[in-house]
């Protein structure tokens, strides 16, 4: 076979090479975190059902569901 002569070599060597850069990877990444300097996400928001029923309109004008932007106008 071609390669059986360098392959107990090369491959160990290759191997151990490529998991320390990717264990060394992974430890720079968890002491670098982007999220610390990153604001907070707003709380979503919460509904009583998820089939809230529709608030009044009068005839003619349309219907605004909870939490929606009112329509302009």
């Amino acid at each position: 076979m071609v390669g059986s002569f360098w392959a107990p070599i090369v491959i160990p060597i290759v191997a151990s090479l490529a998991l320390f850069a990717w264990l060394g990877s992974v430890y720079y990444a968890a002491a670098h975190p982007r999220w610390r300097n990153q604001p907070a996400a707003p709380p979503p928001q919460q509904f009583t059902s998820i089939r809230e029923p529709l608030e009044a309109a009068e005839p003619g004008e349309p219907a605004v569901t909870p939490g929606a932007p009112a329509p302009a106008g």
